[in-house]
């Protein structure tokens, strides 16, 4: 592997994590502030759901490039898919049983493993298509905005 396609595949690697991240922050914020209705200047938790389903989408996205840039070197670019869809899987399937097998916690597993197939689903979009720079510009600047805004908000809180 050369030193330029090298620096190709981790500028890519990049901008696919990011880009992952900051998409599905934004939504899993926008479905938990509607679904939830907390007022998103005094609670943070529409911010965590989505500052965690995007960290997951951005994992994702890391998980994606990898295993493309390996299809591409053993020339079996068919590869990427179901390889994909198996780690998704496999994830959310040891998170839903590992809710079957504990008392505490089992909500929230479900609601991680829902919202990683989610994710999962969303970064297989984002990672097969390439967003215009007009979109993708302002959507990273709104989930760079969303990080920022949840240190206001946390800070907020923490004050009163």
């Amino acid at each position: 592997m050369s030193r330029n396609s090298l620096v190709k595949s981790i500028t890519r690697l990049l901008v696919r994590a990011w880009t992952a991240f900051s998409e599905v922050a934004v939504v899993g914020f926008l479905a938990f502030l509607f679904l939830d209705r907390d007022n998103p200047f005094r609670s943070d938790d529409p911010y965590l759901v989505g500052l965690l389903f995007g960290a997951i989408a951005a994992c994702l996205a890391f998980v994606y490039t990898v295993t493309e840039t390996v299809a591409e070197r053993l020339r079996r670019p068919g590869l990427t898919a179901p390889v994909y869809t198996g780690i998704v899987g496999a994830w959310c399937l040891s998170l839903w049983a590992g809710s079957w097998a504990t008392r505490e916690g089992a909500d929230l597993l479900v609601f991680v493993a829902t919202g990683s197939l989610i994710a999962g689903a969303l970064t297989w979009i984002l990672c097969r298509v390439t967003l215009p720079r007009a979109v993708a510009a302002p959507l990273s600047c709104i989930g760079a905005l969303l990080v920022v805004m949840y240190f206001v908000v946390a800070v907020g809180m923490a004050r009163r």
